[in-house]
């Protein structure tokens, strides 16, 4: 059971942050845990140099599950700022529309009822996209 069913998280900002803290959980009890005396370190030495004892091996997940991590949050950002930057030019692009139309009627009717239209062209498209 992974973490969205488990812990019923419902998108990936939340995915992301729940991942961070169980990774920096675990690396919190890799350097609580560590014991520094002589002894540990010569026995580590001798499994070290005279078995297949992969010392660092945990180190290394726990390293590989932080790269991920830094690389799940950066599509995520970069997903976010894609999809800013594509609204705010939408809403440069009906903008400019609109200063066509100005451009070339006078009519303050015909400029409205354009508005209008862009306006609700607008919250039509964000409403559709945003249930994609």
């Amino acid at each position: 059971m992974d973490g969205l069913e488990k812990f019923k998280l419902s998108n990936d900002k939340q995915l992301i942050k729940f991942n961070e803290w169980i990774h920096n959980y675990k690396r919190s009890s890799l350097f609580i845990y560590r014991i520094n005396h002589r002894a540990v370190f010569d026995l580590f030495t001798h499994l070290q140099q005279n078995s297949y004892f992969k010392h660092d091996e945990y180190i290394e997940k726990i390293k590989q599950e932080e790269f991920a991590l830094l690389k799940d949050r950066n599509q995520f950002n970069d997903l976010q700022k894609n999809k800013m930057m594509e609204i705010i030019l939408f809403l440069v692009g009906s903008v400019s529309v609109l200063e066509v139309v100005d451009i070339f009627t006078d009519n303050i009717k015909i400029l409205s009822i354009s508005a209008l239209i862009t306006i609700s062209l607008s919250v039509g498209i964000l409403i559709y996209r945003n249930r994609k």
